[in-house]
């Protein structure tokens, strides 16, 4: 038996009770029984995409960086006045999940562009002296008294 064994099944699904260490997967047209104790094939593949777009961000200069940091942010955005329309209509469950979504991953893939390329976006002036004003907010905010849980 090799590798990849043809299956019948039409859609991914799970084959006998070892289901961890054998599963079907549908892939170009057919299913195919992946018999490794690791991770899938479409794991290892957006492992092996994220890793080379990962490798791509912290290889661009400061400005080129700064650009990438604006993209999420351009595609993530008009989801808010959708996640409005939606609400407005009476989809409020559909709504709230539209905006909480796309606000949800628009913070993550900005942070961790960000988190890459820190010291290429702080060599920009405007952008260290923005970083600097938010930073002191951020430290005066969790100074503060208020929101603090008080134990006694």
């Amino acid at each position: 038996m090799s590798f990849l064994d043809p299956v019948e099944e039409p859609w991914p699904a799970f084959e006998d009770s070892n289901s961890h260490r054998r599963h079907s997967l549908f892939c170009g047209g057919r299913s195919v029984i992946l018999r490794d104790t690791g991770r899938s094939l479409c794991g290892s593949l957006n492992g092996i995409f994220i890793e080379r777009a990962r490798r791509w961000a912290v290889s661009l200069r400061p400005y080129p960086a700064l650009a990438l940091l604006a993209v999420p942010v351009i595609i993530l955005e008009p989801a808010k006045p959708l996640a409005g329309y939606l609400m407005g209509i009476g989809h409020f469950g559909a709504g709230a999940i539209t905006f909480v979504t796309a606000e949800v991953l628009k913070l993550t893939f900005v942070e961790q562009l960000f988190q890459l390329n820190r010291k290429k976006l702080l060599s920009i002036p405007a952008f260290a002296l923005g970083y600097q004003y938010w930073r002191l907010m951020m430290d005066l905010m969790e100074s503060m008294e208020v929101g603090r849980r008080h134990e006694d």
